[in-house]
Parts: structure tokens; sequence; C-alpha cells
């Protein structure tokens, strides 16, 4: 009795699925969620601003912006500074930092260094973003216990493409910063012309290993909240994550064509590259060291490292570094020089390993 009524019901849902899936071939999905209304603020079908952006204390000298995130629609953030004599209509490198455990957007406005990376950003006519995350550790993973913080990255990027003419992307970062920075790099997520690594735990496991022996429980349990409360060789998800968060050592040869930056303290007591406090030294080993360590009680894979110093000696064009050595310095974000940071993205200095004091000019030193 209700034979063709459903017949018809039955061929137009049928064939609106049909056209929803031709759209999608024919459109694209950014398009598709702009012609279907899911999004029409928005070109490209990306995240557009919001209001109600929560960030922490405002940073000096800068703009906040606000974008949704793709995912779950929650309202992010990230404070913005533009280069002397802005132009809307000319085309700059961008520049985004993500912060350190902890931290938020505002590392920069609120350290000792930011003042030198503010002004050397600008010099060298670039933007230059801090990123406000959900929440102040994260690891910048998607993950499903603290959220989709990497796909954060990539809408505050695309966001910001879509307000101004953006060429070349640059991310840098300090401690948990700097890992999210060469994860997004070496695992591709992003097209990144280069990255800057401040204090940073290239190996992970080794990270975690250290921080368990001395009593920094507190930046374990951070990283364990993206895991489910567990550590690498509980569960896969915690080793597949650690393992993720540790492509600077396990595979180097991604850094082909990323020209990369690195900062790292002696005094450093939380990625340590000072054989006096840990024998595995975390930049070291993947710069200028081979070594075949590994944590075998966190289901740390076997692996030798191939360093940098090793891949660029074999193809200069290919791989191109910079590694400056603070025998003094510390766990902050006060240890670099932003004039050298930005001056390397720039191309004005070159390649090779530098010593330096806490925020000082780079002097050459010989290698190993």
């Amino acid at each position: 009795m209700n034979g063709p009524r459903f017949t018809n019901v039955l061929f137009a849902v049928v064939a609106a699925i049909v056209l929803v899936l031709a759209a999608i071939l024919v459109l694209g999905p950014g398009n598709l969620a702009r012609d279907l209304g899911l999004n029409p603020g928005h070109p490209d079908g990306y995240p557009g601003p919001c209001s109600n952006a929560t960030a922490n204390a405002t940073s000096a000298g800068s703009t906040l912006v606000t974008y949704l995130s793709s995912v779950d629609g929650s309202c992010l953030s990230y404070y913005e500074w533009l280069p002397s004599g802005f132009d809307q209509g000319a085309t700059y490198p961008f520049a985004l930092f993500l912060h350190g455990l902890g931290h938020g957007g505002d590392e920069i406005g609120l350290n000792s260094a930011g003042p030198g990376l503010i002004a050397a950003a600008s010099a060298d006519g670039f933007i230059l973003a801090s990123l406000n995350t959900r929440t102040g550790d994260g690891f910048y993973v998607n993950s499903p216990f603290s959220g989709p913080q990497q796909q954060d990255v990539v809408d505050a990027v695309a966001h910001e493409e879509q307000l101004r003419h953006i060429g070349k992307l640059y991310l840098f970062g300090s401690s948990m910063g700097s890992i999210g920075s060469f994860t997004i790099a070496l695992n591709h997520v992003l097209p990144v012309a280069g990255v800057g690594l401040l204090n940073t735990c290239t190996d992970l496991f080794e990270g975690l290993a250290w921080r368990e022996n001395v009593g920094l429980g507190g930046s374990i349990q951070s990283f364990e909240s993206t895991t489910g409360g567990q550590l690498p060789g509980q569960s896969n998800q915690a080793t597949a994550e650690t393992y993720y968060l540790s492509s600077a050592r396990f595979y180097p040869s991604n850094w082909s064509g990323i020209p990369v930056y690195i900062v790292q303290g002696g005094n450093d007591m939380r990625c340590p590259n000072n054989p006096n406090f840990m024998d595995y030294q975390q930049a070291n080993a993947t710069v200028l060291s081979s070594t075949c360590t590994t944590e075998p009680q966190f289901g740390e894979p076997a692996n030798c490292t191939v360093p940098l110093l090793n891949l660029s000696t074999r193809d200069p064009s290919a791989y191109n570094w910079r590694f400056v050595y603070v025998p003094l310095g510390i766990h902050d974000l006060s240890i670099v020089n932003g004039a050298d940071l930005f001056g390397y993205f720039s191309g004005k200095v070159g390649d090779g390993l530098y010593w330096a004091s806490q925020g000082g000019t780079p002097v050459p030193h010989s290698l190993p």
C-alpha cells in the first residue's frame, strides 16, 4: 500500500547522496563546505573568526587573531606581529611560534628574548605569530584524549593565509614547541621552508626517561594527558605517539630541503645536551654525532642515528643546519638570539656549528 511513496522517498535520498558525492569530486571538500552552507563566510571552507577565544595575558605589541577549529568548532587564537611598513597587498614570509609546556602564546611577549625576536622578525620582513593552544600541554599532536592540537596549527596557518598574502612558512618553538615544530615539518603535515628548534628533545623516549629518573613528574603527566595516562611501552597509542614525536632521531633524512636552526644549552636540565648530566646528548645525538642508545623499557625501537652532519657532508645542497651551542644556557626561550634565528631564515647567516653566550651573538666553532 505504501510501496510507491516509499520508492519515491528512497529515490530522493539516493539522488541526494549521489549529488553530494558528485559535489565532493567536482568541488573538493573546501568548496563543498562553502556551497552547502556549512561555512558560508569562509571562501575556501576553512574556519573563520570567532569572538570568544580565550587567551593568556596580552602579548606585547601584538594583535589577537581568532579562528575556529575545523574539527570541533572550538574558538582558538594566536598573537600576530606585523613587520614595519606592512603593506596589505604585499607577500610576506610567515613565522609561527609554538610555545613550550605550561606556557601560552604570550611566552614571546613575557620572555626577555621577546623584544629581540619581535624586532628581528620585523626587520627581516616576517609576519610573526604565536599560537594560543587549547591547553598548556598537548604536544601538538592529534589525540583522542587532548584534542586535535596538530590540526589547530594547520587551521591557524590556513586562517592567516586568508588574512594576509603569505609566502614561505617557518615554524619555530621552544621545548615542547620545538618538538611540535620538527614533528609537523618532518612528517610533511605542512610545507615548511625552515624550522627553529630551541631547547629541543630530539628523542622523546630519552627525554621522558630523563624526567622519570630525576623526578620531573609534572612534564611526564602532561605528556600522559595526550595518551590516556599511559607511558610509551604501556599502550600502542603511547608508544606510537612517542615515536612520531621523535622523528628528528628516527627519520632525519626527512630534513632534506628543510633548513633547521638549533639552539641548545649546556645547563639544560630538561633536554640535556651535556654528558656531565646525561650520556644521551639530545641535539648532539641527531646533529653532530651518531648514537645507538635506546630506552627498551619504553618500547623504543632499536636505531642508530645518522646525524645531520653526515647527511650534509654527503649532500650539502639538501641538508642545511646551524647549531648554536650555549655552554651555560638553560632550558628557556631566553637562550635564543632573535637576529641570528631570523638571519638564518632570511639567508643572511650560514650553516655550521657555533657557540654563544645566552642570547649572545654566535661565533664559529670547530666541528668534531
